[in-house]
């Protein structure tokens, strides 16, 4: 099986089992990075009660381990002077503690479960005339939301995609989590369930489309809209999502920041839980590519990532006939 190694310079570890990490380009905190362990990873002690856990860093020699050497400590009230947990989470390989025993932990995922997704071109303006998902948002952005390239300077609009933020393929926890409840879009072609709102959508370049579906990066909303990059290179590391343009006048047409955030947790599953090293199925199941789907080709449908991406790309097609 193909194996792909995420980028990381964090490495944390339960046991000998590496449970998580990212690639820290400086602007993480230790309080930060700790929500994100919260969010995939339960942590306890022998004896089934919840562990005061905290992240010791790797070291070669049996020595003493002192208090101060902690990271990520967990019971916020008490360390909110002393540890420093605003501070950048430093780089390195780390091991999680129970704090009162500087004894190892026993790790269980949490119920947040990753939901993968595909390219979701939108499907459902063929054969509509009139306004559509695509042509309300470049009507809406007229520019690419990451790189702030306009379609003016690239002299039409073959480089940008109308990129949907909650994935029409996932309509069954769209409407699980009632997010059409949210959506204050009084425009057409919505569809009874409203996925293909503008508000779920945002206008990006191509390949910033195909790497915000891959959750490559994501937008923290709770930071003033900042992109975190979660590759080595962080092309897009440190910049804000470009919703300037939208005043308080546009609030029926603004990208809700309830699928922002939606989308950023799952980046932080996809990203930061489990180990840097993971194996893909099989080399033909690619998920990168839209037109890669043959009903034909029986590498797609022989293992579990084979089996679900038909699942995500049949969705992804038909969903807008019941949307």
């Amino acid at each position: 099986m193909p194996r792909v190694v995420r980028a990381r310079n964090i490495h944390v570890f339960s046991g000998e089992e590496e449970i998580a990490g990212f690639y820290q380009h400086g602007n993480v905190s230790k309080r930060f990075f700790r929500a994100w362990l919260d969010h995939g990873w339960h942590f306890s002690t022998g004896d089934g009660q919840a562990s005061d856990w905290a992240l010791l860093p790797r070291r070669s020699e049996n020595t003493n381990v002192q208090s101060s050497e902690l990271v990520c400590v967990a019971s916020v009230a008490e360390h909110d002077e002393t540890m420093g947990e605003d501070a950048m989470m430093p780089y390195g390989t780390f091991d999680v503690v129970d704090r009162p025993t500087m004894g190892p932990v026993t790790h269980a995922k949490t119920n947040k479960v990753y939901h993968r997704r595909t390219m979701s071109f939108n499907l459902s303006e063929t054969g509509r005339r009139g306004p559509n998902f695509t042509s309300r948002i470049r009507e809406r952005d007229q520019r690419c939301l990451v790189s702030g390239v306009t379609a003016q300077s690239k002299g039409g609009w073959e480089e940008f995609h109308a990129c949907h933020i909650f994935a029409r393929a996932h309509l069954d926890l769209w409407r699980a989590k009632r997010f059409a409840s949210l959506v204050t879009d009084t425009g057409p072609s919505q569809g009874d369930a409203k996925i293909d709102s503008v508000q779920n959508g945002l206008l990006l370049l191509a390949h910033h489309h195909a790497a915000f579906d891959a959750h490559r990066f994501a937008v923290d909303v709770d930071r003033g809209y900042e992109i975190f990059d979660f590759t080595r290179d962080g092309e897009r590391h440190g910049r804000r999502l470009l919703l300037d343009h939208l005043g308080g006048d546009d609030a029926s047409v603004r990208p809700l920041d309830a699928l922002l955030r939606e989308h950023f947790w799952q980046a932080v599953l996809a990203n930061v839980r489990d180990a840097s090293e993971i194996y893909e199925d099989d080399g033909d199941d690619d998920w990168t590519n839209p037109d890669g789907l043959r009903m034909d080709n029986a590498a797609l449908h022989s293992t579990d990532s084979g089996r679900q991406r038909l699942e995500l790309e049949l969705g992804n097609r038909l969903n807008h006939l019941v949307s």
